[in-house]
């Protein structure tokens, strides 16, 4: 699966050409796949043509086009999707970020149906609040600008059966996470979490059975992460991973850095970007329901779990963002890197 849908990646690029490749406008800021021979690419950029997602389809040995998903009906003045796009482990739900000047809005969800994907509607931060103004009241002034510009960042995560949603950044501030129940249609709070001392941007969340995995809920102060039990409205903090220890102090032999950028969730094991320092830090449960870090993945590097001792570590490059973007499933991990060879 995974290998097939690398090719698939390369063909669409090689055959694009580099004229039209100019022209994507960020084709391809986000990917998801909802289910065999299924993906979901994300254009967010507006300026040669509307945001949307395109879904592409393997028929007879070759990938069609089957659909562009818009922005769902209603939208505020200035909203546009942004570089998120998140999946039910059931494949049956897809939520495409939404950015608006406001920073109210989550995404804009879609559900299968028979005949292909079919728009649900707007999520808002707050469904039970009065719809925020899309602009300001003075128009275009240097702030809604800057907003348009550059929406909030807003992590999201669907629930395995995409009923629920984990939701960060807007108007939520800095580390708290909000979760909400569909019913139908309609959305409702059902709970959240806050995370105090934190002072920054909590940047990506993942979402595993009844678990989900906050990351750098502390930046500023050593960034980490924090598991949550989510089987029911009060979360719970279940484990947390916090910043490097000091150099010398651990498996790893590193400094105080910044992991949690990216994070990834797969039954017993853990997974933080630091793409700063081009490592994966790997933790895994023991028997006994304790998180100890299995290894620290670094480019070409091939790590086993270690019986004792310290886990091995494979050569440092230079950085590359190594760390940056992570997906994992049981038994196997994706690390992107996507700033490569250029920095």
């Amino acid at each position: 699966m995974i290998c097939r849908t690398t090719l698939f990646i390369v063909t669409l690029l090689l055959t694009a050409g580099p004229g039209a490749l100019a022209a994507q406008d960020a084709f391809g800021a986000a990917v998801a796949i909802p289910g065999p021979d299924e993906v979901v690419i994300l254009k967010p950029g507006a300026a040669r043509g509307p945001s949307q997602a395109h879904v592409f389809r393997r028929t007879g040995g070759e990938w069609v086009r089957t659909q562009a998903l818009d922005m769902a009906p209603g939208g505020l003045p200035g909203e546009s999707l942004t570089p998120a796009l998140t999946r039910s482990a059931s494949g049956n739900a897809l939520l495409l970020g939404a950015g608006d000047p406001s920073g109210a809005v989550v995404g804009h969800l879609y559900l299968r149906e028979a005949t292909g994907w079919r728009a649900y509607g707007r999520v808002p931060m707050d469904p039970a609040a009065e719809p925020a103004p899309g602009l300001a009241g003075g128009g275009l002034d240097m702030g809604t600008l800057m907003a348009l510009m550059e929406p909030s960042l807003r992590p999201a995560a669907l629930s395995p059966d995409g009923t629920r949603l984990a939701v960060a950044g807007g108007v939520l501030g800095n580390g708290r996470v909000r979760f909400l129940r569909r019913t139908g249609s309609q959305w409702r709070v059902e709970g959240e979490f806050s995370d105090p001392g934190s002072e920054g941007a909590i940047s990506e969340l993942a979402w595993d059975g009844s678990r989900v995995l906050v990351g750098a809920p502390r930046s500023g102060m050593g960034a980490g992460a924090v598991l949550l039990a989510a089987d029911g409205p009060t979360p719970d903090v279940e484990a947390r991973f916090d910043a490097l220890p000091p150099a010398g102090a651990g498996p790893d032999g590193g400094g105080s850095g910044p992991p949690g950028a990216a994070v990834a969730l797969a039954g017993e094991d853990v997974f933080l970007g630091d793409p700063m320092q081009d490592r994966v830090r790997w933790y895994r449960r023991s028997a006994r329901g304790e998180w100890t870090l299995a290894g620290v993945l670094t480019p070409g590097s091939e790590v086993a779990i270690p019986a004792g001792g310290d886990a091995p570590r494979g050569p440092v490059g230079r950085i590359t963002g190594f760390g940056e973007v992570l997906a994992a499933t049981s038994g196997h991990l994706v690390v992107g890197a996507p700033r490569g060879r250029s920095n």
